[in-house]
Parts: structure tokens; sequence; C-alpha cells
């Protein structure tokens, strides 16, 4: 139950709004494209968001979708050390139900 630091707090937030401008800059690029054709023949659920358009699919589809869109042109954010993209497979994944953030 402890908060976090304002630093920490800041740098996630500039991961979320960089991997969330991934996704649209993604939209726009032939794997980006691809993704959007899925969701839009997906014939599941409509209950998740796909970022970059005005459609809805099953949560499982709108992850996949999203995080295609976030890896799109590469420009998705990267951790130094390790230089892997944790936002690509975190922000497409976001649970709306998380307490808080409704």
């Amino acid at each position: 139950e402890a908060e976090l630091p304002a630093s920490v707090i800041r740098k996630a937030k500039h991961h979320i709004l960089d991997t969330v401008a991934a996704m649209i800059s993604g939209a726009d690029l032939p794997p980006g494209r691809a993704a959007l054709r899925f969701a839009g023949e997906y014939k599941g659920e409509k209950d998740a968001t796909v970022v970059a358009s005005k459609m809805l699919c099953g949560p499982i589809e709108a992850a996949l979708v999203n995080g295609v869109l976030a890896h799109s042109d590469e420009t998705d954010d990267s951790h130094g050390p390790s230089r892997a993209h944790p936002g690509a497979a975190a922000v497409p994944a976001r649970d709306e139900e998380v307490e808080g953030t409704q």
C-alpha cells in the first residue's frame, strides 16, 4: 500500500503515452492495416476497444491488434538495459475493470 514515487508515476505516464502514440502511427502501416482488417472481420464479442479505430472486438483480439499496432513502426518505448518493449505488451492488454480506472 506504499505510494509510488512521483518520478515512477511520471515515467509510467510517458511510457503509456509513447505506446498509444506508436499504436496510432502504426495504424497507417501495412502490419497495422492488416491487424485492423482482422479486427473488423472477426465475428467475436464486441466489447473491447481497438486503438486508432471506431471498432470494438473481443478483449483477446483487441490486445493482439493493439499490440501489433504498437510494434508496427518500431517507435514504441524501450527499456535501455534490457532492450525490451514493455509498453507494447502491457498497454494493449489493459483491463477496463481495474479498480479506480473507470
